[in-house]
């Protein structure tokens, strides 16, 4: 987590290993199901406060 003490929030940085294409294509929008957004209003985050990136390595 990284905080900005002269701003309201933070971030959060964590990383995931997708191993199966198929499954990451399934799973790639999770964040923003209705379980996860009632998670991130717990901590006071709305819809657009959040943002996801994706990278793939490239061979």
């Amino acid at each position: 987590m990284e905080r900005d003490t002269t701003k309201h929030g933070g971030t959060v940085v964590f990383g995931v290993a997708w191993y199966d294409e198929n499954f990451f294509q399934e799973k790639k929008s999770t964040y923003i199901k209705p379980d996860h957004l009632a998670m991130y209003a717990h901590i006071g985050a709305g819809e657009g406060d959040i943002s996801v990136t994706h990278w793939r390595l490239v061979d």
